[in-house]
């Protein structure tokens, strides 16, 4: 899932390119990575990582981020 607005349609559009799927969702600079086994949580705009390996908590985040994916437009440029 991606923002689409000015600082992101470049990148979007390169994506899109490789015939992945991506939906829209609109933040205000974080970015997120769910693994099997770590939540990596990027606040973009004050350049901080943070790093989880709490199995409830990486649980939460996937259950949350299928809701929100099931529910988010595909982006199509």
């Amino acid at each position: 899932m991606s923002r689409v607005d000015e600082e992101t349609k470049n990148n979007v559009r390169k994506w899109l390119k490789t015939k992945i799927r991506i939906k829209e969702f609109d933040n205000k600079g974080v970015a997120f990575d769910i693994r099997d086994d770590t939540v990596v949580i990027g606040l973009i705009k004050s350049n901080t990582t943070i790093t989880i390996k709490d199995k409830a908590f990486i649980d939460l985040m996937k259950r949350v981020f299928e809701k929100v994916y099931a529910q988010s437009e595909e982006i199509k440029l």
